[in-house]
């Protein structure tokens, strides 16, 4: 516009590198981009929101990723994921119309994701995802589908000769293979050919991952992209896929918490093996047994976070138009959070303040146990329709494991058949494992040669990993010496729990099997009680973090017993304690209490000022405690007294923090507080610009 021959210009560039949060908040909304989205947006961003998911079903991407951007949030934008269209007309053979082998389609769904990506990647995106609870759809017994199965064989057996000696089939060529779906393959005696096909149809699944990742990071400014499934959690051979294929190709994942809750402690074991998913998080909030329940929202982002998970996802955040949770909201129709929602959110401002960052670096302990995650068994489970039976299995394993104050990780068969398990446990457990494959039982056999133990539920091995006949037999001599192989069927402990004389009996009972195994550190007097986990992490300079965690909305009173000469901090009340060897616990419910346990008494911080040149505006500085780990929380204030919240952060002992104030900002003596995490001692430095 020129106005007395003034020429005035305005307009808008996008600036990314927004630092992601150690630990993340994100809100499952029904966004859009109208000025009242937008104040929901302020709203959410004010009270601790990081990001915001939006659905590709809205046809404003370049409006709502604009405004987000503006708003200071993180996007999730809606990718443009697998939706199987079965033909319901198809009888006996389910087909679904848009095959997973249908390249014109693979290239559409390709050719929507550049262009949704090139809209969001010029801001900051915390990850694609595909809008909760995605299905595969079972397999699709269309001609491209079969024709690519064919050669997927080949490629696999290399000769018809060894598909026979393998599968027990009597095949002249390739091309005589015919898949079945699983009623029709139970009948027919043709389990072999049916369960590779089911992971011909999950490798397919995990290809179509793949092809959008790539072309997400192809259209990043950086080369960055996150992408993976939001919310099926379900142990099912059909509608998904095995976790840890899963882990091993997406670096981002979301689980629920009511689906099936092995899922969670299975997919937390499995990161140790895939340090590619960097992002991963859990959805809570506004479902009837968690909304408005204060000791559940005092207790689930502790329990994420400790349980290898950096990310809240509540759901629902907002909900102005149609869905029906609108009753129990993150934020209200006047903009305001939920108590319920700020009871969670004060949590996670609470361990942004060290403790995430300290359990960040660290490594989770286990006791010795490690439980076999068998895919193969999830489905053998699924022919011989004992689907709850192992979901029982898996999770009054679980229940008994920590009510006794136990440590655990699952492990896949390839980590067994690798070494992985005779090099790092002691004890292995089998829950329900009816499929064995060869070269999995001679990995556990090499456990137990080198002093390890197995405890299985059952007879394990029904199966061998094609769903011929198994091991089980052979088995069953080594189970009846009662020396290494032991049987103790848990699966009644979720009924005894409730019971406490007859819960603790149980738990007593599965000490004394492991007997002489544990690696234990710490332990709860009296063999533990339900509804109360310990957890333990290395510190990366030596020392322990230790956590307990009380789940039940009742107050619980136990003694926690400590190694001896560790020096003891209570992180969450910023006290010494001293050296302990046991600590009595009184725990509301809902509470969760941290400790460190070091070997030397920390030493005061120091806070050194690194050296700058006139010219350069920033101020970097250092702190430590000398060897010892600890996490540092900075909260800076300006020359005139006010709080800069803009400018505070965290780092760990050693990291570089840097203040660069705005060109601005006011001049004179600015004030910067650090609080050790570990401690909870405040120290402070003045600089001056």
């Amino acid at each position: 516009i020129t106005l007395g021959g003034i020429a005035k210009q305005s307009g808008s560039f996008t600036v990314q590198g927004r630092k992601r949060p150690v630990f993340s908040l994100a809100a499952w909304a029904e966004s859009q981009s109208c000025y009242i989205s937008q104040r929901f947006y302020e709203s959410m961003r004010k009270n601790g929101v990081d990001g915001i998911y939006y659905s590709n079903a809205r046809g404003d991407h370049a409006e709502a990723a604009y405004m987000l951007a503006k708003t200071g949030l993180f996007g999730l934008p809606n990718y443009y994921y697998y939706a199987p269209k079965p033909d319901k007309a198809r009888q006996g053979f389910p087909l679904n119309q848009n095959s997973l082998n249908d390249p014109e389609y693979l290239a559409q769904q390709s050719q929507k994701m550049l262009a949704l990506s090139e809209i969001w990647s010029k801001y900051d995106v915390y990850c694609y995802t595909d809008g909760s609870d995605k299905k595969r759809g079972g397999n699709s017994f269309d001609e491209p589908s079969i024709a690519a199965f064919k050669l997927w064989m080949q490629n696999r057996y290399q000769s018809v000769e060894k598909l026979n000696q393998e599968m027990g089939s009597q095949y002249h060529s390739f091309a005589e293979l015919k898949p079945l779906p699983l009623e029709m393959a139970r009948k027919q005696n043709a389990l072999p050919l049916w369960i590779e096909y089911n992971r011909f149809f999950e490798e397919r699944f995990l290809d179509y991952f793949k092809v959008m990742l790539q072309l997400a990071r192809q259209q990043d400014l950086n080369g960055k992209a996150y992408l993976g499934p939001d919310g099926f959690g379900r142990l099912d051979p059909f509608e998904f896929c095995g976790m840890y294929e899963l882990l091993q190709t997406v670096n981002y994942f979301n689980l629920y918490t009511y689906q099936d809750p092995p899922q969670m402690e299975i997919g937390r074991s499995l990161l140790q093996y895939c340090p590619n998913v960097s992002f991963r998080s859990i959805y809570a909030g506004s479902y009837g047994s968690q909304y408005m329940n204060y000791e559940f929202m005092r207790s689930i982002p502790w329990f994420m976070l400790l349980h290898g998970y950096n990310g809240f996802f509540w759901y629902m955040g907002n909900g102005k138009l149609s869905y029906s949770s609108e009753g129990c909201l993150a934020f209200m129709p006047d903009l305001r959070p939920s108590e319920g929602f700020m009871v969670a959110a004060e949590q996670i401002q609470e361990m942004r303040k060290g403790t995430a960052n300290l359990v960040a670096v660290s490594k989770r302990r286990h006791d010795g146990i490690a439980v076999l995650y068998s895919n193969d068994s999830v489905a053998a489970a699924t022919v011989d329709k004992q689907e709850n039976l192992l979901r029982q299995s898996l999770s009054t394993l679980q229940q008994i494991l920590e009510d006794t104050g136990l440590q655990y990780d699952y492990i896949p068969p390839e980590k067994i058949e690798d070494g992985a398990l005779q090099e790092n446990y002691r004890l292995l457990f089998l829950p329900c494992i009816l499929s064995l494959s060869e070269n999995c039982l001679a990995g556990i056999e090499r456990f137990v040669q080198a002093g390890g133990m197995v405890i299985a539920d059952q007879m394990p091995g029904k199966y061998d990993g094609l769903l011929r006949k198994g091991p089980q037999e052979k088995l069953q001599d080594r189970f009846a010496a009662k020396q290494e192989w032991r049987l103790f069927d848990w699966k009644n402990y979720g009924r005894l729990r409730r019971q406490a004389k007859a819960g603790k009996a149980r738990r007593e009972e599965i000490l004394e099997l492991m007997q002489g195994k544990l690696t234990r550190l710490s332990s709860f007097a009296e063999n533990g009680l339900p509804n109360v986990e310990k957890i333990e992490y290395e510190l990366p300079g030596a020392g322990l973090l230790l956590a307990a965690l009380n789940y039940s909305a009742e107050e619980q009173a136990l003694q926690l017993e400590l190694p001896g000469d560790k020096f003891v901090y209570d992180l969450r009340q910023g006290q010494e304690l001293g050296q302990l060897t046991e600590r009595q616990l009184t725990m509301r419910g809902g509470e969760v209490q941290i400790f460190a346990l070091l070997d030397e008494k920390l030493p005061e911080t120091k806070i050194e000022l690194l050296p700058k040149t006139e010219s350069d505006p920033d101020f970097r500085l250092l702190c430590n405690n000398g060897r010892q780990s600890n996490a540092y929380h900075l909260q800076v204030f300006d020359a005139a007294g006010n709080e800069r919240a803009e400018y505070a952060d965290t780092v760990l002992n050693n990291e570089v923090y840097t203040l660069r104030p705005a060109l601005n900002d006011p001049r004179g003596t600015w004030t910067i507080k650090v609080r050790e995490a570990i401690s909870g001692k405040i120290s402070q430095i003045q600089v001056k610009r």
